[in-house]
């Protein structure tokens, strides 16, 4: 595995500690600071500060790892809580508080979050996680490649059929583009044919890939550029352009660790690099392009797509995509509304949130009455119910809201260190399992991670199932 070393990983040394001391150095200067400057730059500042200084540290000591679990939590932790304040601040981006409540409650939410930070590194940097995973059993990494196409071809077959009984549920892909301004409406009635066919074309995308960076044989290669597109083109229509981007990563992933049995060269690295950004951004400002012009009647899927494609062409719409992407960074509007209204209008749910992950599984067409996910109640209650109804996704929760709704600050306080233990003990297995059943096993918990930001545990959980159970099917199968 490229970019990682065992022994400097698992130890627990002072770096830990220093990153603890340094962090509640910089809190209380920002909190001296507070007294004379605007508090929500300080805090702002003390924010983007502690999300560097782990990576820092790393790079110091050499022993950096890009994909390392606490630096993929910094990195979805950046993305809420470092362009939120470029979403509800400076572009003024906000659906339902007026800039006056909110800029009153901004502080608190940023004080908040960079609590909740400081929390999750004292959770990452104690010896408990590294300890739980040297417990576990090793993994076996004996793949044969009559089992890896038996995975990839059985995962693709499925995934395309979910997706086509998907359709078909639809009316069809004109009707499926028609009704793309809210994929949680979307997928109503229909979830686990949603789920397969985003998840199960991401696995054989994986095992093909990691089979191809393993081998010599040029034809995993080609088909794992193939299956890639075909979970670009999935997700690009379905309305998830995060489908795409998490294929993306998944496939960054398995590059970093895995190092190729054949070389390639440097040529060959930027043009394959350069068609895979390329292609990631043209699916996601088509599928944009979707949701902004694609709702007109009578029109095939053909023309839908062409006339999407057309207008993302144009200097308008891509400044129009940069916007409405910034735009989905919405955390500290639905935290503030969670940390004012929790006790008061709005009752603390004890843990009930977290139940979503038992009940949720049960399918709507066996429990027609089933209740509205934890993300649309807390929009409601937070946020407002018509004001929900007029967002083309549901508003981020976040982890420290969601603690925070259910037990209050002692919630934030367990939960966020005990975030950092779990994250800590995943990345501890996948460096005790330095194979390709450690790398397939760790990438769906790099896409469950971002749960410990955005919230909403129970319905993530589920969401992370329809990944992990196939994939430990396929550990099993391919090692067989």
């Amino acid at each position: 595995m490229a970019g990682v070393t065992l022994a400097n990983r698992l130890r627990v040394d002072a770096s830990g500690a220093g990153v603890v001391a340094f962090a509640l150095l910089l809190t209380a200067g920002a909190v001296a600071a507070c007294v004379t400057v605007r508090p929500w730059v300080i805090l702002y500042g003390l924010l983007l500060t502690l999300l560097l200084v782990p990576m820092a540290l790393d790079l110091l000591k050499g022993r950096f790892d890009l994909f390392a679990a606490h630096n993929v939590f910094a990195a979805y932790f950046f993305l809420d809580f470092g362009l939120g304040i470029i979403n509800d601040v400076v572009l003024g981006q906000r659906e339902t508080v007026d800039r006056a409540e909110f800029m009153a409650m901004l502080p608190t939410a940023l004080a908040c979050a960079n609590l909740s930070l400081l929390l999750f590194y004292l959770g990452y940097y104690l010896p408990l996680g590294p300890a739980l995973a040297a417990r576990c059993r090793r993994l076996r990494s004996d793949w044969k490649s009559s089992r890896v196409n038996l995975v990839v071809a059985t995962s693709m077959a499925v995934g395309i059929l979910a997706y086509l009984g998907l359709l078909e549920a639809k009316g069809g892909l004109s009707n499926f583009l028609m009704g793309q301004q809210q994929l949680g409406a979307n997928e109503t009635g229909v979830y686990y044919l949603l789920m397969l066919s985003f998840r199960l074309p991401l696995l054989a995308t994986m095992v093909c890939f990691l089979w191809a960076r393993s081998t010599i044989d040029r034809r995993y290669t080609i088909a794992a550029a193939c299956i890639a597109a075909i979970t670009f083109i999935i997700g690009g229509l379905s309305g998830a352009r995060g489908m795409p981007l998490r294929t993306l990563i998944a496939l960054l992933a398995c590059a970093y660790y895995v190092r190729p049995a054949q070389s390639l060269s440097k040529l060959v690295k930027i043009l394959l690099a350069s068609a895979g950004v390329i292609a990631l951004t043209m699916v996601l400002m088509v599928e944009t392009a979707v949701r902004d012009f694609g709702y007109v009647p009578g029109l095939s899927a053909v023309d839908v797509v062409e006339q999407a494609g057309t207008k993302t062409l144009t200097v308008s719409h891509f400044e129009s995509f940069i916007t409405e992407f910034v735009s989905r960074f919405m955390a500290y509007e639905e935290l503030e509304r969670v940390l004012e209204r929790t006790g008061k209008s709005v009752t603390p749910q004890d843990g009930k949130t977290f139940l979503e992950a038992f009940w949720g599984v049960v399918p709507r067409a066996l429990w027609p009455g089933k209740p509205a996910g934890v993300a649309a109640v807390a929009g409601d209650l937070f946020l407002d119910h018509t004001a929900t109804a007029q967002i083309f996704w549901f508003p981020t929760l976040t982890w420290p809201g969601e603690l925070y709704w259910n037990f209050f600050l002692p919630g934030v306080v367990v939960g966020m260190i005990l975030s950092g233990v779990f994250c800590r003990f995943v990345y501890a297995y996948l460096l005790l399992n330095p194979n390709l059943s450690g790398v397939l096993l760790y990438i769906p918990m790099l896409l469950f991670f971002q749960v410990f930001v955005i919230g909403g545990l129970g319905a993530v959980i589920i969401e992370t199932m329809m990944l992990v159970i196939p994939t430990t099917a396929a550990y099993f199968v391919l090692t067989r």
